[in-house]
């Protein structure tokens, strides 16, 4: 018997967002407990415009996970609004103290990830903190599947994939002598090999 577990959605369709003034999406709580809020800001005035935040168990077989430490992943999708006349999305988020601690990880190097054709690091800086969560925000050129994950590339080590390291193998130049015995030895073959012809043509 195999489970599936719904993904968590909420939609919020915005009856007009004005380049003015940022339009503010607040996730409900009892849904997405790291996503805080997002703010929508756009190019030109927008009517029936609807945002989808998702929150993504696993990401689609089709995208590669960050070769990184991932502490959630989520989804925002939009319609009724052109790619261009999205300004930003700035998406405010936290992180547990405990995946943190558990993972021995600095506050600091948390980053939001963003999914276009790879995943990009977004500006992301930390707002505050309390005794269970580090509250930051990041800012998005746009919607997406997004990563709250640690910043930079783990490099990946022998120890961790298992590779052996092959060490160089070191070829050994021959020693003077052993050159000086083979030049006797190729004189004294000479020398057998006249021998025997000078002894023929007397004959």
């Amino acid at each position: 018997t195999q489970e599936k577990i719904a993904a968590q959605t909420q939609t919020i369709i915005f009856e007009k967002i004005s380049p003015d003034a940022a339009s503010v999406f607040n996730p409900d709580p009892t849904k997405f407990e790291d996503i805080t809020k997002i703010l929508i800001s756009v190019v030109n005035s927008v009517t029936g415009a609807s945002f989808t935040l998702t929150k993504i168990p696993e990401l689609p077989s089709s995208i590669q996970a960050p070769n990184s430490k991932v502490f959630k992943y989520y989804s925002i999708n939009k319609e009724g609004i052109q790619d261009n006349n999205i300004k930003s999305l700035t998406i405010e988020f936290s992180v547990t103290k405990e995946f943190l601690t558990s993972n021995n990880l600095n506050a600091d190097s948390i980053r939001l990830f963003r999914f276009t054709d790879k995943w990009t690091e977004l500006p992301t800086e930390k707002i505050n903190e309390d005794n269970n969560k580090v509250n930051y925000k990041a800012t998005s050129p746009g919607a997406s599947y997004f990563a709250i994950s640690t910043a930079g590339v783990q490099e990946t080590s022998a120890e961790t994939t298992g590779a052996a390291i092959e060490e160089p193998v070191l070829r050994k130049a021959p020693s003077s002598k052993a050159v000086w015995v083979a030049i006797i030895i190729l004189i004294l073959v000479a020398i057998v090999i006249y021998l025997i012809m000078l002894k023929k043509k007397k004959k």
